[in-house]
């Protein structure tokens, strides 16, 4: 009978240490690639986050913009100033004024004297019937031939165009003036803004209210108002600016 070979115990030591290192290597090379993806996957995931959490990023471009405003018929001087607080609500404040230089007569209502009393509506042609306007066409008595600091009342988020007011002018019943004023304000955020609308408003119309007013008793008080949605609907619409921005 032939006697088998008998296998040396080193060659299997050998043997068991090449495959347990190779097996070692396999793992280490496979766990290497899982936690580089891994790393770069959080990193993506983090970068997009932080996108999404600063949606004004884009929009501080316009902080502190300032839009010229004039007409066809060069009658309108006016600008517009956007100022961005992120610390409000709506963050975005867009003052815009607008001067006009037009002769309009005054006119009674109700128990009052002769007085310049008209609505104004900054906005697009086509919206001209519709809303409520854009506040009272103010007379500029004082200072007529100055411009506030339109960008200054944008940032403290004040309507006050106080330049305009204070003067014996102002308190002399018999005084003119061909000089008028509209200013308001509109506030957004990072959903309702929109550049395009800001600059799309292409019309500027004065409103007559004066047949419009009726008497009213508000707490004890009585007085005199108009409706505004009733002025910019059924109004005589005194005069209209066709607009020209520069930026």
């Amino acid at each position: 009978m032939t006697e088998q070979p008998k296998k040396s115990p080193v060659l299997l030591i050998v043997i068991v240490i090449i495959v347990i290192g190779v097996a070692v290597g396999v793992y280490f090379a496979l766990s290497g690639d899982e936690t580089t993806e891994t790393n770069t996957n959080t990193a993506a995931a983090t970068t997009n986050t932080n996108t999404a959490a600063d949606p004004y990023a884009d929009l501080m471009k316009y902080d502190d913009k300032t839009i010229d405003i004039t007409s066809a018929d060069e009658k309108v001087e006016g600008k517009i100033a956007i100022s961005i607080d992120l610390t409000q609500e709506y963050p975005i404040n867009v003052l815009h004024f607008i001067k006009i230089t037009e002769s309009l007569p005054q006119t009674a209502t109700g128990s009052s004297g002769l007085a310049y009393n008209y609505l104004a509506n900054h906005t697009q042609e086509e919206f001209l019937r519709t809303g409520e306007g854009t506040g009272s066409l103010a007379a500029a008595f004082c200072n007529p031939d100055q411009m506030p600091d339109v960008l200054t009342m944008a940032q403290q988020r004040s309507i006050d165009a106080d330049i305009y007011y204070g003067c014996d002018d102002q308190y002399d019943p018999w005084h003119t003036t061909d000089v008028f004023f509209n200013v308001y304000g509109s506030y957004y955020n990072h959903e309702t803004w929109s550049y395009a609308s800001v600059i799309g408003r292409d019309k500027f119309a004065v409103y007559n209210a004066s047949p419009f007013y009726y008497e009213y008793t508000e707490q004890g008080v009585q007085g005199w108002k108009f409706d505004n949605d009733q002025v910019i609907k059924e109004g005589e619409i005194t005069a209209s600016y066709d607009l020209i921005y520069t930026e």
